[in-house]
């Protein structure tokens, strides 16, 4: 489980500096339900909190992002 966990959140963040216009406020949604998913089935602490730094660099990639309008 953490294994995807972390490949979920590396490929969110890819997403949020690449093109954070387009997905950094939906990278953002997307890790943070998949670290509330994480952090109830995960066991180790050590495994939540690789998800946790992982998360916060999304944050911080997405945080001053305006979403579109249409």
């Amino acid at each position: 489980m953490v294994e995807v966990q972390i490949w979920l959140q590396k490929i969110l963040l890819g997403l949020a500096r690449d093109d954070e216009t387009t997905f950094g406020k939906a990278a953002l949604r997307q890790s943070a339900d998949a670290l509330a998913r994480a952090e109830a089935k995960l066991t180790l602490e050590s495994e939540k909190q690789q998800i946790r730094a992982l998360a916060a660099k999304i944050d911080e990639a997405a945080r001053f992002v305006e979403a579109p309008t249409i």
